[in-house]
Protein backbone atom coordinates (compact mmCIF):
# COMPACT_ATOMS: atom_id res chain seq x y z
CA UNK A 1 0.00 0.00 0.00
CA UNK A 2 1.35 3.56 -1.47
CA UNK A 3 0.75 6.31 1.01
CA UNK A 4 0.81 9.88 -0.26
CA UNK A 5 2.68 12.45 2.07
CA UNK A 6 2.14 16.39 0.68
CA UNK A 7 5.56 18.63 1.14
CA UNK A 8 6.58 20.10 3.14
CA UNK A 9 4.97 19.44 6.38
CA UNK A 10 4.98 21.99 8.93
CA UNK A 11 4.89 20.24 12.47
CA UNK A 12 4.34 22.17 15.69
CA UNK A 13 8.31 22.24 16.07
CA UNK A 14 8.79 23.34 12.67
CA UNK A 15 6.30 26.75 13.07
CA UNK A 16 8.13 27.62 16.55
CA UNK A 17 10.93 27.92 14.33
CA UNK A 18 9.54 29.40 11.79
CA UNK A 19 7.95 32.09 14.09
CA UNK A 20 11.48 32.65 15.53
CA UNK A 21 12.79 33.36 12.13
CA UNK A 22 9.75 35.85 11.80
CA UNK A 23 10.77 37.58 14.85
CA UNK A 24 13.93 38.20 13.76
CA UNK A 25 12.74 39.29 10.70
CA UNK A 26 10.82 41.73 12.29
CA UNK A 27 13.72 42.98 14.74
CA UNK A 28 16.30 43.69 11.26
CA UNK A 29 14.70 46.68 9.96
CA UNK A 30 15.79 49.65 11.25
CA UNK A 31 14.41 53.00 9.98
CA UNK A 32 17.90 54.62 10.70
CA UNK A 33 19.31 53.03 7.87
CA UNK A 34 16.34 51.34 5.52
CA UNK A 35 18.94 50.34 2.53
CA UNK A 36 20.76 48.36 4.48
CA UNK A 37 18.22 46.65 6.86
CA UNK A 38 16.18 45.92 3.55
CA UNK A 39 19.65 43.92 2.23
CA UNK A 40 19.92 42.37 5.36
CA UNK A 41 16.43 41.69 5.80
CA UNK A 42 16.52 39.84 2.04
CA UNK A 43 19.69 37.86 3.16
CA UNK A 44 18.08 36.76 6.01
CA UNK A 45 15.43 35.52 4.42
CA UNK A 46 17.37 33.89 1.59
CA UNK A 47 19.20 31.97 3.86
CA UNK A 48 16.40 30.99 6.07
CA UNK A 49 13.87 28.51 5.88
CA UNK A 50 10.63 31.01 5.42
CA UNK A 51 9.94 29.81 2.47
CA UNK A 52 6.21 30.51 0.16
CA UNK A 53 4.96 26.99 1.04
CA UNK A 54 5.76 27.64 4.93
CA UNK A 55 4.91 31.15 5.31
CA UNK A 56 2.25 33.10 4.34
CA UNK A 57 2.90 36.84 2.91
CA UNK A 58 6.79 36.36 1.66
CA UNK A 59 5.25 37.57 -1.47
CA UNK A 60 3.99 40.40 -0.34
CA UNK A 61 7.81 41.15 1.76
CA UNK A 62 8.98 40.99 -1.79
CA UNK A 63 6.83 43.25 -3.57
CA UNK A 64 6.79 45.62 -0.91
CA UNK A 65 10.90 46.22 -1.19
CA UNK A 66 10.74 46.39 -5.09
CA UNK A 67 8.58 49.27 -4.90
CA UNK A 68 10.74 51.22 -2.26
CA UNK A 69 13.67 50.41 -5.11
CA UNK A 70 11.34 51.12 -7.48
CA UNK A 71 10.98 54.73 -6.56
CA UNK A 72 12.46 57.42 -8.70
CA UNK A 73 13.29 60.98 -7.81
CA UNK A 74 12.15 62.40 -11.26
CA UNK A 75 9.63 64.92 -10.96
CA UNK A 76 9.80 64.86 -6.99
CA UNK A 77 10.82 67.60 -4.44
CA UNK A 78 13.56 66.09 -2.08
CA UNK A 79 10.74 65.60 0.94
CA UNK A 80 8.29 64.37 -1.66
CA UNK A 81 10.53 61.65 -2.33
CA UNK A 82 11.87 61.13 1.18
CA UNK A 83 8.27 60.49 1.64
CA UNK A 84 7.57 58.44 -0.78
CA UNK A 85 10.19 56.43 0.61
CA UNK A 86 9.47 56.42 4.16
CA UNK A 87 5.60 55.28 3.11
CA UNK A 88 7.08 52.03 1.20
CA UNK A 89 9.31 51.17 3.95
CA UNK A 90 6.58 51.17 6.29
CA UNK A 91 5.01 49.00 3.84
CA UNK A 92 7.95 46.65 3.81
CA UNK A 93 7.55 47.02 7.73
CA UNK A 94 3.80 46.04 7.86
CA UNK A 95 4.01 43.21 5.58
CA UNK A 96 6.84 41.69 6.87
CA UNK A 97 4.92 42.09 10.27
CA UNK A 98 1.78 39.99 8.32
CA UNK A 99 4.38 37.31 7.82
CA UNK A 100 2.46 34.21 9.15
CA UNK A 101 3.18 30.50 9.08
CA UNK A 102 0.82 28.02 6.82
CA UNK A 103 -1.23 26.12 9.44
CA UNK A 104 -0.37 22.18 9.60
CA UNK A 105 -2.61 20.47 7.60
CA UNK A 106 -3.99 16.95 7.94
CA UNK A 107 -1.15 15.30 6.10
CA UNK A 108 -1.09 11.40 5.41
CA UNK A 109 1.78 9.16 7.14
CA UNK A 110 5.32 8.67 5.00
CA UNK A 111 6.14 5.76 3.75
CA UNK A 112 8.80 5.15 5.70
CA UNK A 113 7.35 5.32 8.48
CA UNK A 114 4.10 3.01 7.78
CA UNK A 115 6.42 0.65 6.56
CA UNK A 116 8.74 1.04 9.87
CA UNK A 117 5.87 0.09 12.15
CA UNK A 118 4.93 -2.68 9.69
CA UNK A 119 8.63 -3.82 10.87
CA UNK A 120 8.90 -2.63 14.14
CA UNK A 121 5.69 -4.08 15.69
CA UNK A 122 3.30 -7.26 15.37
CA UNK A 123 -0.49 -6.83 14.05
CA UNK A 124 -1.49 -7.93 17.75
CA UNK A 125 0.60 -5.53 19.26
CA UNK A 126 -0.85 -2.73 16.24
CA UNK A 127 -4.27 -3.39 16.86
CA UNK A 128 -4.40 -3.27 20.79
CA UNK A 129 -2.34 0.01 19.96
CA UNK A 130 -5.23 1.06 18.04
CA UNK A 131 -7.48 0.06 20.40
CA UNK A 132 -6.40 2.09 22.99
CA UNK A 133 -6.56 5.39 20.92
CA UNK A 134 -9.69 4.47 19.87
CA UNK A 135 -9.33 3.36 16.55
CA UNK A 136 -10.43 0.23 13.97
CA UNK A 137 -8.17 -2.61 15.08
CA UNK A 138 -9.34 -3.88 11.68
CA UNK A 139 -7.23 -4.64 8.72
CA UNK A 140 -3.43 -4.84 7.29
CA UNK A 141 -0.47 -4.05 9.82
CA UNK A 142 0.48 -1.03 7.38
CA UNK A 143 -3.38 -0.01 7.39
CA UNK A 144 -3.57 -0.08 10.98
CA UNK A 145 0.07 2.08 11.00
CA UNK A 146 -0.76 4.14 8.75
CA UNK A 147 -3.91 5.33 11.29
CA UNK A 148 -1.62 5.21 14.05
CA UNK A 149 0.59 7.42 12.44
CA UNK A 150 -1.43 9.66 11.54
CA UNK A 151 -3.36 10.19 15.00
CA UNK A 152 0.04 11.01 16.32
CA UNK A 153 0.93 7.91 17.98
CA UNK A 154 4.74 7.04 17.75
Amino acid sequence: MMVEHAEPVVTPEVTTILNDLISKTQDILDEGNKAKSISRLEDFINKSDLTDDKVEGLTDVEEAINEYRDVEKSGMTPEEYQEEKASMFEAIQDAVNALEVIAEEEVEPRLESVVDYDRRYTLEELREMARREGLSPSGSKKGIAARLIARGVK
